[in-house]
C-alpha cells in the first residue's frame, strides 16, 4: 500500500477492530505482490512494511521446520553468530546447521521450553496447529511465536487466539 509504505506491522497504521476490518488489509494472495517485487526490488518499500522494520533476534531464537525456508533462515542465523535450538521430523536435515553451531531438540516440545522465540516453517495449517498443541504448555509467558508458513486468514486468527489464550504472544510473516 504506497500510502501507508505497507498495510500491517505489529501495531497497525489503520484501525482494525473487527475481523472485517483485518480482512480488508490482509492479503493472503501475496503472489502478484511478490512477483512484481521480484522484477524490481525497490518495490518492496512502496508495498510492504520494509521501510519501516527492524528486526530483533535475539540469543534464544528456536526454530522448527528445516526445509526450504526453515533451513535457510536458521543458517542465516547461525552465521550471525546467533545461538539456534532446531528440530525437524526429519533429523537429518539438521546436520548442516548443527556443524554451523545449532543445538539439537528431540521434540517440538523441547524446541519451545528452551526458547524466547519460536519460528516456525510447517507445510501446513494442520501441521502448524498439531506443532504448536505441542509447544503450547512448555513455552515460557510472554514468549513469541514467529508462524512463516502460509496460511489463510482464518487459521492465523484461531491459532493466535489459542496462542494468546496460554500468553504467547503470534506473529505471522508467510513467505
Amino acid at each position: 500500500h504506497k500510502k501507508h509504505s505497507g498495510k500491517l506491522e505489529i501495531k497497525s497504521k489503520i484501525p482494525l477492530a473487527t475481523k472485517h476490518d483485518l480482512s480488508l488489509v490482509y492479503t493472503p494472495g501475496v503472489g502478484q505482490v511478490s512477483i512484481e517485487i521480484g522484477k524490481n526490488k525497490e518495490l518492496a518499500k512502496i508495498y510492504t512494511l520494509k521501510a519501516n522494520t527492524v528486526a530483533v533476534i535475539s540469543d534464544g531464537s528456536s526454530i522448527l521446520g528445516l526445509g526450504n525456508l526453515g533451513g535457510h533462515l536458521a543458517a542465516s542465523l547461525l552465521r550471525a553468530g546467533f545461538k539456534v535450538t532446531v528440530h525437524d521430523k526429519d533429523p537429518k536435515l539438521a546436520k548442516r546447521l548443527m556443524a554451523l553451531g545449532a543445538v539439537w531438540a528431540d521434540s517440538a516440545a523441547d524446541v519451545a521450553g528452551q526458547a524466547d522465540h519460536v519460528i516456525t516453517c510447517l507445510p501446513s495449517p494442520t501441521v502448524s496447529e498439531l506443532v504448536l498443541r505441542q509447544m503450547l504448555p512448555h513455552m515460557k509467558n510472554g514468549a513469541s511465536w514467529v508462524e512463516n508458513s502460509t496460511l489463510g486468514r482464518d487459521d492465523i486468527l484461531r491459532l493466535g487466539a489459542l496462542a494468546a489464550d496460554h500468553g504467547v504472544r503470534m506473529m505471522e510473516l508467510p513467505v
